[in-house]
């Protein structure tokens, strides 16, 4: 199974976990880290290394992050062009929960490229603008 790691700023990780729980249940070999003022940048890089080590597998790592070119993304591509692992590890940028939920439904059923490339596709089809009917009567069902 492809480990899962979500990198972001603040605790938007574990809020985007905490819906999948409540949606999908418990999911096994993901991991959280959260960058926050407090910890600085050099304990959010050993802690983003413990993660990808903690869900590390030979089929390799998905390091999910909320935003191109901030700190959790910095360091999750420094991570994933080094040689501290062996196996393979993949960063896709902007995560979000239809992402997160068809990462993790999808995981088991393809290899880290296609996973990757799943992330970034659901993530985006999840964005869209509501077309809003102007028939909506307040006593219809949601």
């Amino acid at each position: 199974m492809i480990g899962l790691v979500i990198a972001t700023h603040g605790e938007l990780s574990n809020g985007l976990m905490d819906a999948v729980g409540v949606i999908m249940g418990s999911s096994e070999a993901v991991s959280t880290v959260s960058l926050k003022n407090e910890i600085g940048i050099e304990v959010f890089k050993a802690d983003l290394e413990k993660a990808v080590e903690k869900v590390g597998s030979k089929d390799g790592v998905l390091i999910l992050t909320d935003l191109q070119g901030g700190t959790p993304y910095n360091s999750s591509i420094f991570i994933s062009n080094s040689e501290i692992f062996n196996f393979n590890i993949k960063v896709v940028s902007g995560v979000n929960l239809p992402m997160l939920l068809e990462t993790l439904a999808l995981r088991e059923n393809c290899n880290l490229q296609e996973l990757a490339s799943i992330s970034m596709e659901s993530g985006i089809k999840g964005i869209n603008i509501a077309v809003v009917s102007n028939d909506y009567d307040e006593d219809d069902d949601l």
